[in-house]
């Protein structure tokens, strides 16, 4: 009985170490040069404008004298984002508010007839702000 208790522990501990150290085949490495010349293929694509005399829908000529040309056309005016937060007032002072004003996200502490990023303060109150930009003016509420 010592005997199978014995050939049984050895066979399970025979696993467990052959487990534990596989013999594991030697990979060779294989040396590639490769080498990567891409090809450069340029096609260019041409082709031409050409005026269209005729209407594709409804099959008629088209006249010259439809067409009108604006000379005199003014640039679109586009104005900052201007956004009033608030005033600052000393009333024991004579200096006057300073205005807290954000021009395209920069904020900048202003007094009346000062001007940032091309923006000039007019006049103002604690409830709304009046603005020239440009040669424009805008009247700007505060922001809550």
């Amino acid at each position: 009985m010592i005997a199978v208790v014995l050939l049984v522990w050895g066979i399970i501990g025979y696993k467990i170490i052959s487990a534990m150290n596989p013999n594991v085949p030697k990979i060779q490495e294989q040396e590639f040069s490769v080498n990567f010349n891409p090809k450069t293929t340029i096609e260019l694509d041409t082709f031409s404008v050409q005026t269209v005399k005729r209407d594709p829908f409804l099959g008629t000529l088209q006249s010259n004298k439809n067409r009108t040309k604006k000379g005199n056309a003014k640039p679109d005016f586009k104005w900052p984002i201007i956004t009033y937060q608030g005033v600052v007032e000393d009333k024991n002072s004579n200096s006057g508010q300073i205005f807290i004003v954000s021009v395209n996200g920069k904020q900048s502490l202003l007094k009346r007839g000062k001007s940032f990023s091309d923006v000039f303060i007019v006049k103002g109150n604690k409830k709304e702000l009046i603005v020239r930009y440009k040669g424009k003016l805008k009247t700007i509420s505060l922001k809550k």
